[in-house]
């Protein structure tokens, strides 16, 4: 029988991914994967960060999306 997951693998398990949007591959990318460069909040209080692209190699900037 599968044993209860402990406080701590729970918070991991349910801890929301960060994603970020690459314009050129045309996809949502994990932030923690992307290059990061800077990070800035905008006029409504939202990170805009900056970035080089995992996949395609080029620089971006993308709203911060939790999923």
């Amino acid at each position: 029988m599968n044993e209860p997951c402990s406080e701590e693998e729970l918070r991991e398990i349910l801890k929301p991914t960060i994603k970020v949007f690459c314009q050129e591959c045309n996809e949502w990318r994990q932030e923690t994967l992307v290059g990061f460069q800077g990070i800035e909040e905008d006029f409504f209080g939202r990170d805009n960060l900056s970035f080089l692209c995992d996949r395609c190699g080029n620089f971006q900037q993308s709203l911060r999306v939790a999923t």
